[in-house]
């Protein structure tokens, strides 16, 4: 459900699509919900947006049933804007930049973005699973698990032993046993950590 919501916020509307993007709304979404009610040119610093794009997005969100606005106290999240919100956070605890901690062993593009996926169970081919965030403008991606001794492991690949970026990653999403972390590569950070909060969002659902 929670993906299906913040999609149908970046829906164009007749024939013109948003300024923003789903990253905006996810972002926004996170926002309201570890900070509370915030004003509309504040939320719009926050989210590097023009104001006219951060009223276009919240008044979606409003429409959604996601937020509300008050006057005197700005946007904030309504009872199901909250629980999406929780939602999302459980299943995506920690977004971060990777550019700066992998080495040449899991350096596939000049920059990229990690994320850890909690509570989900991924099933079936691992290539179609990276596919989906290359369908979404990366140039690569790699999926690892966490592992019960709390190590991370590549399926059908390796372990940290051959990957010693592994260890990095790990000591930047602190994952937990069963946990995956998620890796998305792309020329720019903003085309990565996009490319990488399209494709978690629809896997945890």
């Amino acid at each position: 459900m929670p993906w299906r919501l913040l999609e149908e916020a970046v829906k164009p509307r007749r024939g013109v699509r948003p300024s923003y993007t789903l990253l905006h709304v996810f972002r926004a979404l996170l926002i309201l919900y570890r900070e509370g009610p915030v004003g509309r040119r504040r939320l719009a610093r926050m989210l590097g947006l023009g104001e006219t794009a951060a009223r276009t997005l919240v008044r979606r969100l409003v429409e959604l049933g996601l937020a509300s606005r008050d006057r005197a106290q700005g946007c904030y999240l309504t009872r199901l804007g909250f629980e999406v919100a929780a939602s999302i956070s459980r299943r995506i605890p920690r977004i971060a930049d990777a550019t700066g901690v992998l080495g040449p062993d899991l350096a596939l593009d000049r920059c990229a973005y990690a994320g850890l996926l909690s509570g989900v169970r991924l099933t079936g081919d691992w290539m179609r699973l990276r596919d989906l965030f290359v369908r979404r403008g990366a140039t690569a991606a790699v999926i690892a698990v966490c592992g019960v001794d709390g190590r991370l492991r590549i399926p059908l690949g390796g372990g940290e032993e051959e990957y010693p970026s592994l260890g990095r990653l790990r000591g930047l999403l602190s994952p937990r046993p069963g946990d995956y972390v998620v890796v998305v590569y792309a020329p720019s950070r903003r085309e990565a950590e996009e490319a990488l909060v399209e494709g978690l969002l629809e896997l945890a659902g």
